[in-house]
C-alpha cells in the first residue's frame, strides 16, 4: 500500500490543518492583538500545545511507515514536517522572546528521535 495520495495522507494532513496550522495561525496573530498581555499570556501554553501535535504526527507517521511501500516518500513526508515544524517553532523564538527557552526545548523534543539536527536547533539552546 502506497501512502502518497492515499487516505492516510489525507488524514494526516487534515489533522496538521485542523491542529498545526490553527495552533501556527493563533501563536501568529498574539503578536498582533489589541491586548497584548492577555494574548501573550497564553503563548507558552499554545506553543507547547503545537509541539504536542507536530510530536503526534511524527510518532503516528513513524507507527505506521512500515505499512507503506512507498517508504522513500514517507521519509520525505516526515523531513518535510519536521522542517516546518523547525521554521515556525524558530519564528516563535523571535517573535517571543520571552519565550525563547519554550521554543527550544520544543525544537529538542521535535530532534529527539530523528538524525535532523541543524545547527539552527543548536542555536536556539536555553542556558541560565
Amino acid at each position: 500500500m502506497k501512502f502518497e495520495n492515499s487516505l492516510f495522507e489525507e488524514r494526516y494532513n487534515d489533522y496538521w490543518n485542523r491542529t498545526v496550522v490553527v495552533l501556527d495561525t493563533t501563536i501568529r496573530n498574539s503578536s498582533s492583538d489589541q491586548n497584548l498581555f492577555a494574548n501573550r499570556a497564553n503563548v507558552g501554553e499554545l506553543i507547547k500545545t503545537y509541539q504536542q501535535n507536530v510530536l503526534n504526527v511524527l510518532s503516528n507517521l513513524d507507527r505506521q511507515s512500515l505499512m507503506f511501500e512507498d517508504e522513500e516518500y514517507v521519509q520525505k513526508y516526515r523531513k518535510n514536517t519536521i522542517e516546518q515544524a523547525r521554521e515556525d517553532l524558530t519564528f516563535y523564538a523571535n517573535l517571543f522572546p520571552e519565550y525563547k527557552n519554550i521554543s527550544s526545548e520544543a525544537l529538542k523534543a521535535i530532534d529527539k528521535d530523528t538524525s535532523l539536527i541543524t545547527d539552527e536547533t543548536r542555536s536556539f539552546t536555553y542556558t541560565k
